[in-house]
């Protein structure tokens, strides 16, 4: 079996050449949908909250841009709090994808 790992920038294409891939029977796997769905997941969030505070939630759900603007930018803490982030959130991830 060969594995390809798709990338790039937003509007690059990517949706599009997954979706080809699709047709021609590959099975794409969604690393974006994983980790949304991670997100979800009762652990992460326990963790995020840990991390980042009850700011970063709206009611039991995460908000996704209020958790942005914690990690998102050009600001040493920001930064330190993406390897964070990454850290609590790629686990999951990579457990999700070796479950397929």
């Amino acid at each position: 079996m060969t594995i390809v790992g798709l990338i790039g920038k937003i509007g690059a294409g990517k949706t599009t050449v997954a979706n080809l891939f699709r047709q021609h029977g590959a099975v794409v796997i969604d690393a974006d949908a994983l980790t949304h769905d991670a997100l979800t997941d009762q652990r992460v969030q326990e963790q995020i909250r840990t991390r980042f505070g009850a700011s970063v939630f709206m009611g039991n759900e995460i908000d996704r841009s209020r958790l942005a603007e914690c990690v998102f930018g050009d600001q040493p803490e920001q930064k330190n709090a993406l390897k964070d982030l990454e850290g609590i959130i790629h686990p999951r991830v990579r457990k999700s994808l070796e479950e397929r």
